[in-house]
């Protein structure tokens, strides 16, 4: 399939460039050797919970922050194939992940030419920060289930939708939202009976969690460390608008110089860069709604992109908001079957795609040398 073949190139760009770079020197407590040039920063807290579970960590930031999937399906795959270590399994599992995904891609615009389909799969894969595909992150297993329940939705397949909905539940905290747009679509063309039970169905991830949490009794642990990861710095951007986004305008100048260090240390609290980063997620998205919504955008696309969107901004810490862009599949597949049919739109997509893949092989080469990039 020629989108699977364009997603193993991009891909495989990712991981030569990430495994090719030659650090001058070991960052201190970061080894930049072999496959943990792939596992940094957040990879380290998922690695702890494959290895050990659950456990309590020194200091306020703890793992539970993080939602059990990708751990579990590494260290299947590390005892299904014992090798591969925890890193390598998890790894592996990202690139068949994404590669999967974007076979789901690919079949939910099936009717579309194949160079209209390569083409949207490519832009998918290189969007900025895309190289955390092919890392010890969760995105790629995230981007996989949305993908499938996008396809499942379009083909009336509600048990898989069901299913795709409970592992992203298990991914990270705005896969549980999907559950809205499955009980709209199945409520609209199925029976009540299938559709209370595919939406029951899709619950079943998030409340499993739950109920590890209450029954292994690590609740309080759980508190902790929501509250330790999201603090100040943590807040969602409706709230840090609110509170900072008008009356911090005027600190914008003097603080766009100190960018970096407002990005790496906690104290954002008087910067506005968050405050027009809601301004600029608010106007796009919106914009891409209502155009979905006046060309008569499928409902497969138009409402998990419009769930999965306002999800993102109510709920995503601040620091790592942008990167949850990536996982917005809905709204980026409904952007290019806006415009598939305008060539001009395309060269510009194809010259914006060029750029931004030359950024994310740049970060992949920060982000393998222990450096950040996210």
């Amino acid at each position: 399939m020629p989108s699977a073949v364009a997603a193993m190139v991009v891909t495989g760009l990712y991981l030569i460039d990430a495994l090719v770079i030659r650090p001058s020197r070991d960052v201190p407590f970061c080894a930049v050797a072999g496959l943990s040039r792939l596992a940094h920063w957040d990879a380290g807290w998922y690695l702890s919970i494959a290895s050990s579970g659950y456990q309590r960590h020194p200091g306020i930031q703890q793992p539970s922050a993080f939602f059990p999937l990708l751990p579990i399906v590494a260290s299947i795959g590390h005892i299904l194939v014992p090798p591969l270590s925890i890193t390598a399994a998890g790894v592996v599992i990202n690139v068949v992940a994404i590669l999967a995904a974007m076979v789901f891609v690919d079949r939910t615009v099936a009717e579309w030419p194949t160079w209209q389909r390569v083409g949207c799969v490519v832009a998918l894969l290189v969007l900025p920060g895309a190289y955390f595909y092919v890392t010890f992150y969760s995105e790629a297993l995230f981007a996989l289930t949305v993908a499938m329940f996008v396809w499942s939705l379009r083909n009336d397949k509600l048990w898989l939708a069901a299913a795709a909905v409970a592992a992203a539940s298990l991914d990270r905290t705005i896969g549980a939202t999907l559950v809205l747009p499955l009980a709209l679509v199945a409520f609209r063309e199925a029976d009540r009976r299938r559709a209370v039970a595919a939406t029951a169905a899709s619950l079943t991830g998030i409340l499993g969690l739950g109920l590890y949490v209450v029954a292994s009794g690590k609740l309080s642990l759980f508190r902790a460390g929501r509250a330790g990861w999201r603090g100040a710095s943590g807040l969602s951007y409706p709230v840090y608008l609110l509170r900072h986004g008008i009356s911090g305008t005027d600190h914008l100048i003097a603080h766009a110089a100190l960018f970096r260090q407002v990005v790496d240390v906690p104290s954002i609290g008087r910067s506005v860069v968050w405050g027009l980063g809601l301004y600029t997620d608010v106007v796009v998205g919106g914009v891409l709604i209502v155009l979905f919504w006046a060309r008569r955008t499928a409902a497969y696309l138009l409402i998990p992109a419009a769930v999965l969107g306002l999800a993102t901004l109510i709920t995503g810490p601040a620091i790592s908001q942008e990167r949850f862009t990536l996982v917005l599949l809905p709204l980026w597949i409904g952007v290019i079957a806006l415009f598939r049919q305008s060539r001009a739109a395309w060269v510009a997509t194809g010259l914006l795609g060029a750029a931004s893949l030359a950024i994310n092989l740049h970060l992949m080469g920060q982000f393998a040398s222990c450096q950040w990039a996210g």
